[in-house]
């Protein structure tokens, strides 16, 4: 059986070079069909039933992958799997490999080439992805064999560049062709879920080169990669599944195409383990003082006026005071700031998180009543105030960035908002951002004056360089204060940019949604955070966007300086932060109509 298939082999190299035909034996040597054969007849020998862990073991292939990513893949219902093609059979047999570990319904699309190998058929579903005179994938049986197994719930894996990964000078790299639209207009029919795949890895300079020199060669080459993968890793990462109904009616085939191998292109960025600051960086940190003494803290609380008492919610409540005013109250505040920043590579080093502007600011807290702690708060900086008694300089957003006078002649009255935090304990309570936020709200409407807040608004340091430029690249295309970008200037603006024009362009052109970039963001992440809460807050209340800056005294964070005007948030949206009443006021005092977005 061996002896037949070697024949079959020369005679395929021999047709294929033509007019060389008689250098078939040594290039038959050359591009190892030989060595493949052996590895088939062993595949064949060993008679094992999983086929492709067989395989992957007689071909002496390694793979690996984070724990997160079988998490990802569906366990049951339809799904396409979009894998990437940078090996050629090497790919198909890791990525079974892998899927089979979660879906045993998994079938595989390839060409009728695979179709010779002895044992595969039963995991192979046919097409002729090289054929003109046919459709992307093949002919209509292996069409109409897709979308059956598909609308029975099972699952397939597809390389949708139909052949493998070649160096372009365009790009520079070796990278799949286009991607054909005819996967997603499967999966759309059969209402299936789509997982991006990506394979790292690349083939051979001689491989990429003798491609230039004809196509053939390339695919005679694919052989002599295959027995060259031998004790290699290749390292496998999954995105999270899209569900077809994610894929928006205003996205055609070839565009949900384009936004989906972007998913997938951009896992080979993915950090499998969080960017914490090594201990170089952290040796200068001051040790963080000891608590302070929740009596004294309640005792100032409680000196303060009635009125400054803004919301009660059961056991919290929400206080308002000048940051002068309580001085226990205002170390504990900086002690908690400190240790909250610190926990995402965030904080000033210093033993607690106070500056001057906190003597003249307002400080917004939560207090949990029944526990005698603080929850969280806010720093709160009246334009109004600050400016004729400070100047500029009194903004703490002016050590950020460079400010034309008349930005603040267009801002005043307006609310610098900054400093936010919840304490570790209380984060994953639904109520506490919420609760903070009614605590503004109550403020806005006892101050109706300030219908503009602004402030910096920070993508940690513990995002990759990856995540934050799909972030800044969505907001700077997407929502930008035109008006006001150009009075503003960024004292340590970014720079590096770690995405491609190619990348940029498809993400401007197909994820104009604040949720498919936070799915983008989530692919890259290793713990699978997506863009951050609060800036996707700011964003729910339509705030826009001026600058941005990176904060070496805070730990190199990212800022956007934001702006929010909330006589053009969503009255609903007011309503649960400001009351129904409240709204009404607010509104009355600056004669506007309330806004309708909410569906």
């Amino acid at each position: 059986m061996t002896n037949s298939r070697r024949g079959a082999n020369e005679q395929n190299l021999r047709n294929a070079l033509g007019p060389l035909g008689w250098a078939t034996p040594v290039l038959d040597n050359f591009f190892n069909s030989r060595q493949f054969d052996d590895f088939l007849h062993r595949v064949l020998a060993a008679g094992r039933s999983d086929f492709f862990a067989s395989a992957k073991e007689q071909a002496q292939l390694s793979s690996t992958w984070h724990d997160s990513c079988l998490a990802r893949i569906p366990r049951e219902g339809p799904l396409v799997v979009m894998a990437n093609h940078p090996h050629g059979l090497a790919d198909g047999i890791v990525a079974m490999d892998f899927l089979l570990r979660v879906r045993s319904d998994i079938l595989v699309v390839g060409n009728r080439w695979l179709a010779q190998i002895p044992g595969i058929r039963p995991w192979l579903i046919e097409v002729n992805p090289f054929n003109p005179d046919q459709a992307d994938f093949g002919n209509l049986a292996g069409t109409r064999r897709i979308l059956s197994h598909l609308k029975a719930g099972g699952a397939i894996l597809t390389f949708p560049s139909g052949e493998v990964s070649s160096f372009t000078f365009g790009a520079m790299k070796a990278q799949d062709p286009v991607w054909s639209p005819q996967v997603v207009r499967m999966a759309r029919i059969a209402k299936a879920a789509i997982l991006p795949l990506h394979i790292e890895g690349s083939n051979s300079t001689i491989f990429h080169s003798l491609g230039y020199i004809h196509s053939k060669l390339r695919t005679l080459m694919l052989l002599r990669e295959f027995n060259a993968k031998k004790g290699k890793v290749i390292r496998l990462r999954a995105a999270k599944a899209v569900h077809h109904t994610q894929l928006e009616d205003h996205l055609d085939d070839e565009e949900a195409t384009s936004f989906l191998r972007l998913r997938c292109d951009l896992l080979h960025k993915r950090k499998d383990e969080p960017a914490k600051k090594t201990a170089k960086e952290t040796s200068h940190w001051a040790p963080i003082i000891p608590p302070i003494n929740p009596k004294l803290i309640r005792a100032e609380l409680e000196s303060l006026p009635v009125e400054d008492l803004l919301l009660t919610s059961g056991d919290f409540k929400i206080y308002r005071f000048l940051g002068s005013e309580l001085p226990h109250t205002m170390k504990e505040i900086g002690r908690l700031r400190e240790i909250t920043f610190r926990a995402v590579s965030e904080g000033t080093g210093l033993d607690c998180d106070r500056d001057a502007f906190d003597d003249w600011y307002d400080q917004l807290i939560l207090w949990d009543d029944k526990e005698s702690k603080i929850v969280g708060g806010y720093r709160l900086g009246p334009t109004d105030r600050i400016l004729p008694q400070k100047g500029k300089h009194g903004m703490y957003t002016a050590t950020l960035f460079d400010f034309k006078g008349e930005f603040f002649r267009r801002m005043d009255p307006a609310l610098e908002m900054g400093r936010s935090f919840i304490r570790e304990e209380y984060q994953r309570k639904p109520t506490s951002l919420p609760l903070l936020w009614r605590g503004i709200g109550r403020y806005v409407v006892r101050f109706p004056q300030y219908h503009l807040l602004f402030g910096p608004v920070s993508i940690n340091p513990e995002y990759g360089q990856a995540s934050k430029d799909l972030i800044l690249s969505y907001l700077k295309h997407n929502r930008t204060a035109e008006d006001l970008a150009p009075l503003v200037r960024a004292k340590n603006p970014p720079r590096s940019m770690s995405l491609r024009d190619a990348d940029l362009e498809v993400l401007q052109r197909c994820a104009f949604d604040l949720e498919h970039v936070s799915g983008l963001v989530s692919d890259l992440e290793h713990d699978a955070k997506a863009v951050p809460v609060l800036l996707k807050h700011y964003l729910k209340l339509n705030g826009r966007l001026i600058a941005f800056n990176v904060d070496q005294g805070f730990g190199g964070c990212l800022d956007g300086l934001i702006v929010v005007d909330l006589t053009q948030t969503d009255s609903k949206l007011l309503s649960a932060y400001m009351g129904e009443e409240g709204v009404k006021q607010f509104l009355a005092h600056h004669d506007v109509d309330p806004v309708v977005t909410s569906k």
